[in-house]
């Protein structure tokens, strides 16, 4: 639990502060005087419809692709934990689900991530967007190390699996698939009718799994 620069250090931070409020004020092993599961709940790196932060590299790839420019990495080889949002999304609701009917288990804290398979590189996953987007999606590898970026990046999300029956039911061809296909709605009801499309399919995959 850590970051070398600002903004990493204070997901460490908010983990640890959860972590010590639970330990001083709502341990599990005193869960029937107090009444309180404490749990908290993180994902790997989440892409999918709706995000268009700066300096982001869906949003900043839409961009390029919307203005045909081409697409600039940085840090092509780095690895990360790629998810699509409904699978971290379906693993909190699940946490919750666990809150209710069996508190006890749950007062710690979660990681919700990919499969070790799904740990691709930068240019890796952005190849997929490119396979979706065709020919007219352009990018190019410019590295540039002025600014530190963590070569690897992975989570531990066995306690999910095993303590909460959750598992990612996308793959990463679904991953960069639904994304691209939301960002090409052109219109707010085209992007909410993917949206409906996407979490019924991603319902449906639930309930066969």
């Amino acid at each position: 639990m850590g970051g070398h620069d600002p903004y990493s250090s204070s997901k460490g931070c908010t983990e640890l502060v959860t972590a010590s409020y639970r330990n001083s004020y709502f341990p599990p092993d005193r869960l029937a005087e107090h009444g309180v599961a404490l749990s908290s709940g993180r994902a790997g790196n989440v892409i999918g419809g709706g995000d268009w932060s700066p300096d982001r590299i869906v949003p900043d790839a839409m961009r390029a692709f919307a203005s045909g420019n081409p697409l600039h990495l940085r840090h092509p080889g780095a690895l990360r934990p790629w998810q699509h949002v409904l699978d971290p999304l379906a693993g909190y609701l699940r946490l919750a689900e666990m809150g209710i009917s069996d508190p006890g288990r749950c007062a710690q804290g979660w990681n919700f991530g990919p499969a070790d398979h799904m740990t691709l590189s930068v240019e890796a996953m952005i190849s997929g967007f490119a396979e979706t987007l065709g020919p007219e999606f352009q990018w190019s590898s410019q590295p540039d190390n002025s600014l530190h970026e963590a070569n690897l990046l992975k989570l531990d999300c066995s306690a999910a699996r095993q303590l909460l029956g959750w598992q990612p039911m996308l793959d990463a061809g679904d991953m960069t698939a639904w994304t691209a296909d939301w960002y090409q709605g052109q219109t707010p009801e085209q992007r909410n009718a993917t949206t409906a499309r996407q979490i019924s399919e991603y319902r449906r995959r639930l309930a066969a799994a």
